[in-house]
């Protein structure tokens, strides 16, 4: 396998440009397959020659058998024949009148029981010997041939498996293709969702999703001001001047119109307009809940401006 963490300079550490990485992608396949292919040749050469070998060595042992076949066959008819002059031999009475044929005869006999066992001790012997060495020479190229054939196998299966993991890469290539299309259709519904959302608000926008680390999406519901979540640290009026904006949408939105109650009213200088009715809820030294309306607050407002514009 390529490893593109390996192709960095060693002097600096920077990485090599992408260019230069498939260079040397496509350097190492070349090299990888030149090699795949002297040592695929070289091995088609070696069992080639094996095999020229275990034929050669079958055919000596057939040569050898069929050597065996013809001595044991000659031996047979010369015993053959020694049982015929023996018999010949037996059948001569006592009185025979000339010897010298009978010393003929077994002069006969004896040349013949040496013969035999001449081939006995001698020619079979010899014989079986190499027929026995060729017999183990058999034996170790089978070995050496079922193990050039488990070799085989075995590149076979490498050269399986390479197949197998190029069709699952360029499957799985496949697959971040389309689940990154799948992200990205996700991210544009969901700017159409936020658009179609914070169109219907003046003042708030909301954030419907949020980014992950591993770059997905989580589902939220976060109302922002001027790009500032709610929930971090949004002063008051900016708060106040949320929520108001939120109710109008909502109220516009189901057609209808209730008090508001707006807490720490004096904290906020102004509000956004609303169409109902706002009860502002304020901080007094007042020992008594005192009840004003909109017009009273507005003049005790002006007075308290003009005092200070005094104390200046």
């Amino acid at each position: 396998m390529f490893d593109e963490a390996t192709c960095i300079c060693p002097t600096c550490k920077r990485k090599f440009e992408t260019s230069d990485i498939e260079a040397k992608r496509e350097e190492l396949e070349g090299n990888f397959n030149s090699n795949k292919a002297k040592k695929l040749k070289e091995n088609i050469a070696e069992g080639k020659s094996t095999a020229a070998k275990i034929e050669e060595l079958k055919s000596k042992n057939e040569s050898l058998n069929k050597k065996i076949e013809d001595e044991e066959n000659m031996l047979a008819a010369t015993k053959k024949s020694l049982e015929t002059l023996q018999g010949k031999l037996n059948s001569f009475k006592t009185e025979i009148e000339d010897p010298e044929e009978i010393k003929y005869m077994k002069q006969e006999i004896y040349s013949l029981e040496s013969q035999i066992q001449s081939y006995k001790k001698e020619d079979t012997a010899e014989l079986n010997n190499k027929k026995e060495e060729l017999q183990e020479q058999l034996r170790e190229l089978d070995k050496q041939l079922a193990h050039k054939e488990v070799n085989e196998k075995a590149k076979e299966r490498i050269k399986d498996l390479e197949e197998e993991e190029i069709r699952l890469s360029e499957k799985i290539a496949e697959l971040e293709g389309l689940e990154i299309l799948s992200e990205e259709f996700i991210r544009t519904k969901v700017e159409l969702l936020e658009e179609k959302v914070n169109s219907k608000f003046k003042y708030v926008k909301f954030k419907m999703f949020k980014n992950q680390i591993n770059g997905g999406l989580e589902e939220t519901c976060e109302p922002c001001i001027n790009g500032v979540p709610y929930s971090s640290n949004l002063n008051s009026a900016a708060k106040i001047n949320a929520g108001l904006d939120i109710i109008n949408t909502l109220c516009n939105h189901y057609d209808i119109n209730a008090p508001i109650f707006i807490d720490n009213r004096e904290s906020t200088n102004k509000i956004i307009d609303v169409n109902s009715q706002i009860i502002n809820l304020i901080v007094s030294k007042d020992k008594k809940l005192k009840i004003e309306n909109q017009i009273d607050i507005l003049e005790e407002a002006k007075k308290i401006g003009k005092q200070l514009e005094k104390n200046k």
